[in-house]
C-alpha cells in the first residue's frame, strides 16, 4: 500500500480549492456579465419607451416603471373619452344618413354607408318609421318659447331610449318639426313589435302629452322588408300626419288605422283648385261661388265626417295658394289678412262655418288679385316707356330693367308678355332698329356710329339683328331708302 506525503496531500487539496473556486468565481462573472448584457438589452425598449411618454405635469417622483404605469392610466383614460366622442359623433352620422334617407338622397353625398349607418346585417332585416309630432310648425315654435329645444330633444331621445332601447335598436333623427325614429328589427323581434309596440309608444304619448300640454301625435309606419323603400313609406307617414292634425286625431296609431281622404279624389281636388284659379283670376266671383256651393255639396253627398271635409278644404286652400304666392307675397298687407282667415278656418267645426271662412278666403284672394292685376298693367306701362326713353344705352337690358323696377326678370318679362302681347326682348330691339332705320334714312353716319347711337354693342350684332327685322342689310337699306327719295 502506498501512502501520499501528508504536505504532497495537501498541496493538492489546496490546488484543486483553488481551481474549484476559480471555475466558480469565473461562473459567477460570467452570470453577472450576462445579466448586465441581458438587461441592457431588455431595458433599451423601456428606454425607448421612456422617451416617448410625454412630460408629466408637475412634479413626479418615481422610478421608470412607475413612470409608465402612471402614463399608461393616462393613455386608458384618453382612450375612455375617445371612445365616447366617437360613439356620440357616430351618432349624430346615423342621424344625418336617416336624414338623408328619409328624403331619397343619396348617402355617396355624405361620407357614411348604409351598412356604417345600419350594421352589416341590415340586408336580412327588416324596418319601422315611427313620427312624433307636437301639431304643425307654429304650434311647434309655441312650445320651443315655453321649453328650451335642446332640453326637448334631450328629454325625448332619453325616455324613447328607456322605454324602447332595452327591445329595439333605432335610429333618431329630425325633420322640421318632425321626431323620426327608425326601428331596426329582427326577424324573430317583428311579431312581438306588432303586439307590444303600440302599447309602449301610448305610455310615451300620454307622459308628453300630460306635461306638455299639446296634442301629440305618434303615427308608427307599417313594417317594410327593404331600406330603400324608406323615402317612399315616410311620404306617407307625413301625409297621414297632416290628415291626423287636420282631423284632430291625437295619440298614438298604425298608419294602416288611419281613415284617409277617400272622395272626392285628389284628382277632384286638383279640378277645383284650376276651376277656382281660373275664376279669380277673370274676376268672376259670381261663378266661384257658384263653384263653391257645387263643392260643398258634392263633399256632403260623399257622407264624409267633418274632419276629413275640413282636411280637404285646407288642402284645396294650399294647393290655390301655390298658384297666387309671387301676387301674395308681395303685398305683405294681404298676405296678412289671409293668414287670419286661415288660422279661423282651421279652428271651425262646423260644416257652416268651413264653408263661411272659404267664401272670405276666395273674397280676400279676389280682392287681392284685382288690386296686383290694376298694379301689373300700370307696370307694363311703366317698363314701355322706360324701355322708349333708354333704347339707346347699349348697358339696357331685361336684368337691368328689371332691377330698376325691383322685380325678377322672369317675372318682368311674363307680366309684359301679358300685358302688351309682346316679347320685352323684341320689344327692345324693335325699338333700337327703328331708331337704325330713321338713322340711316335722314344721316350720312357710318353702320358703326348708328349701331353705337341705336344701343347696340357691336356692329355684328347690329348687322344680324336688322337683316332679321327687315331682310336686308344696312347698307342695302340705306340705298333702296335714298333711291326712293330719287
Amino acid at each position: 500500500m502506498l501512502y501520499t506525503p501528508e504536505s504532497i496531500y495537501k498541496q493538492e487539496v489546496n490546488r484543486n480549492a483553488l481551481i474549484n473556486f476559480s471555475i466558480i468565481f469565473l461562473g459567477v462573472v460570467c452570470g453577472i456579465l450576462v445579466l448586465c448584457v441581458l438587461q441592457k438589452k431588455n431595458y433599451q425598449p423601456l428606454k425607448n419607451l421612456i422617451q416617448i411618454i410625454p412630460e408629466q405635469d408637475g412634479d413626479f417622483f418615481g422610478d421608470e416603471y412607475e413612470k409608465i404605469e402612471r402614463s399608461l392610466k393616462v393613455l386608458y383614460h384618453e382612450k375612455q373619452e375617445y371612445d365616447n366622442f366617437y360613439r356620440k359623433h357616430s351618432k349624430i352620422d346615423k342621424s344625418v344618413g336617416l336624414l338623408m334617407a328619409l328624403q331619397g338622397r343619396n348617402l355617396y353625398l355624405y361620407d357614411f354607408s348604409i351598412e356604417e349607418m345600419l350594421g352589416k346585417n341590415y340586408q336580412n332585416q327588416c324596418f319601422s318609421l315611427v313620427t312624433f309630432q307636437f301639431g304643425m310648425e307654429d304650434e311647434y315654435e309655441e312650445l320651443h318659447q315655453k321649453f328650451d329645444r335642446n332640453i326637448l330633444n334631450f328629454v325625448m331621445n332619453n325616455v324613447i331610449d328607456e322605454i324602447i332601447g332595452k327591445d329595439y335598436r333605432f335610429i333618431q333623427t329630425m325633420d322640421n318639426n318632425i321626431f323620426v325614429y327608425l326601428i331596426i328589427l329582427d326577424t324573430e323581434e317583428r311579431q312581438t313589435y306588432l303586439k307590444e309596440g303600440k302599447e309602449k309608444f301610448t305610455w310615451i304619448s300620454d307622459f308628453f302629452a300630460d306635461r306638455m300640454d299639446k296634442p301629440f301625435y305618434i303615427t308608427m309606419g307599417d313594417i317594410f322588408d327593404s331600406f330603400e323603400d324608406i323615402d317612399s313609406c315616410y311620404l306617407e307617414l307625413k301625409d297621414i300626419n297632416n290628415q291626423r292634425y287636420y282631423a284632430k286625431s291625437s295619440g298614438v296609431i298604425w298608419a294602416s288605422e288611419m281613415q284617409l281622404v277617400r272622395t272626392p279624389t285628389i284628382e277632384r281636388m286638383s279640378h277645383y283648385s284650376r276651376r277656382f284659379v281660373n275664376l279669380l283670376e277673370k274676376n268672376s266671383r259670381e261663378q266661384a261661388q257658384i263653384l263653391q256651393e257645387t263643392l260643398f255639396l258634392e263633399l256632403k253627398n260623399m257622407d264624409c265626417p267633418f274632419e276629413l271635409i275640413s282636411y280637404y278644404i285646407l288642402s284645396l286652400v294650399n294647393s290655390i295658394l301655390l298658384e297666387f304666392k309671387n301676387t301674395l307675397l308681395s303685398e305683405k298687407t294681404a298676405w296678412s289678412a289671409i293668414r287670419q282667415n286661415l288660422a279661423i278656418m282651421k279652428m271651425t267645426n262646423s260644416e257652416e262655418a268651413l264653408k263661411e271662412s272659404f267664401t272670405e278666403f276666395l273674397n280676400l284672394l279676389g280682392e287681392k288679385n284685382n288690386r296686383a292685376k290694376k298694379q301689373n298693367s300700370e307696370l307694363g306701362i311703366r317698363i314701355k316707356e322706360y324701355v322708349e326713353a333708354n333704347y339707346h344705352n347699349c348697358d339696357i337690358n331685361i336684368s337691368v330693367i328689371a332691377d330698376e323696377f325691383g322685380i325678377t326678370p322672369r317675372y318682368m318679362s311674363k307680366l309684359f308678355k301679358e300685358q302688351t302681347g309682346d316679347n320685352l326682348l323684341n320689344f327692345i330691339n324693335d325699338e333700337r332698329i327703328g331708331y337704325a332705320k330713321l338713322l340711316l334714312q335722314t344721316t350720312q353716319k357710318t353702320i358703326e356710329e348708328i349701331a353705337a347711337m341705336a344701343g347696340f354693342t357691336n356692329v355684328r350684332t347690329f348687322r344680324r339683328n336688322f337683316q332679321k327685322v327687315t331682310g336686308m342689310s344696312p347698307a342695302s337699306y340705306r340705298q333702296a331708302a335714298n333711291y326712293g327719295e330719287r
